[in-house]
């Protein structure tokens, strides 16, 4: 899969080994912004309402830290969201590594990849607005 135009500037490094440093890198500069807490949510800094994904932050940290019940009233699709968007960047980056090029895992579901992607937006647009109305433990704060 070519890269969107607007990253059309950013060459893939030619070597596995290269690409693989550049994931690794990019992973780390990811986690680092997080547990210093220096990337927060654009939605909730700007208009202090949860977004659909708030919580997940926290959500993660602490199932790190082992702490389930901790994780599931973050939120409650801790566990699918962190499944689901790990194997899928995991076979993207995968992807990247062994064939230098993003689209991997799209590649391998076909058709399927795009409903699979709508079906879980709706789900977790679904558990938004139910937190929103009060239910599984109400909205996260901000």
């Amino acid at each position: 899969m070519p890269l969107p135009p607007s990253f059309r500037w950013v060459a893939a490094p030619t070597s596995p080994l290269r690409r693989f440093f550049l994931i690794l890198a990019i992973a780390l500069a990811a986690a680092a912004l997080i547990f210093l807490g220096l990337l927060p949510c654009p939605l909730a800094f700007t208009l202090h309402l949860p977004c659909p994904g708030c919580g997940m932050t926290r959500a993660t940290l602490a199932l790190l830290r082992g702490d389930l019940g901790g994780m599931l009233r973050f939120h409650p699709l801790a566990p699918l969201i962190l499944l689901f968007l790990g194997s899928y960047l995991g076979g993207n980056a995968l992807g990247f590594v062994i064939q230098g090029r993003w689209g991997w895992v799209d590649e391998r579901l076909g058709p399927r990849s795009n409903a699979l992607l709508w079906g879980f937006l709706l789900l977790v647009l679904g558990v938004w607005l139910a937190r929103f109305a009060g239910a599984l433990g109400g909205p996260a704060p901000v």
